[in-house]
């Protein structure tokens, strides 16, 4: 996987979560909305198959390694606009990450030659490899529907969502629960957990 790719995704995701938070504030949006939380931990489930939702033109190969998975595990989703995405199956296990209790997902990057993004590179040196620790969500059950770990693209709404996962408003709603503010307002890079019927 080409690492200057990986890292322009980066800069461009941590760019426009900038603005975005910037425009929130300006607008009134209320500030959790622009906020990543993890999926909160059930008593029963510690561990489920989940679904991590990849949309960033990355290939098979490419998806593989950046996510320490086996093609077998990368499925392809049509999007709306005929993008070619990818549904990627992982383990989610509920753990504590520097004092935050939640769903996660860890996958482990090698630092390439050319990776120069100012707080990785002063912290970390080429060769090096780091945790990435990624949201994902479980079930209450072990017969839960797969939740979808979706990070919302521009002129996406619930409606769409709902049909790309096969999905509901009211069950999107019940796992986001800071929706209810403004349920029909959505921001390009929220974060969402989507409740995919089983096919």
């Amino acid at each position: 996987m080409s690492s200057k790719y990986a890292l322009l995704v980066l800069l461009v995701l941590l760019f426009h979560q900038f603005f975005s938070s910037l425009r929130n504030f300006v607008f009134g949006v209320p500030n959790q909305l622009s906020q990543i939380y993890p999926f909160p931990c059930s008593n029963q489930i510690k561990t489920c198959s989940s679904l991590l939702y990849q949309h960033n033109g990355l290939n098979k190969d490419q998806i593989a390694t950046f996510y320490s998975v086996n093609k077998l595990q990368i499925e392809p989703i049509s999007h709306w606009r005929g993008k070619q995405d990818y549904l990627v199956t992982v383990p989610c296990t509920c753990k504590n990450v520097n004092g935050t209790i939640g769903y996660f997902y860890d996958t482990l990057y090698t630092l390439q030659p050319g990776d120069t993004f100012p707080n990785v590179s002063r912290q970390i040196y080429i060769g090096d490899e780091v945790t990435f620790h990624l949201v994902c969500g479980c079930g209450e059950k072990d017969d839960s529907k797969p939740i979808v770990t979706y990070t919302v693209q521009e002129f996406d709404s619930l409606s769409s969502i709902v049909d790309l996962l096969s999905s509901k408003v009211g069950d999107i709603e019940k796992l986001n629960p800071y929706l209810g503010q403004r349920p029909q307002f959505l921001d390009v890079g929220w974060l969402l957990y989507v409740p995919m019927e089983r096919s």
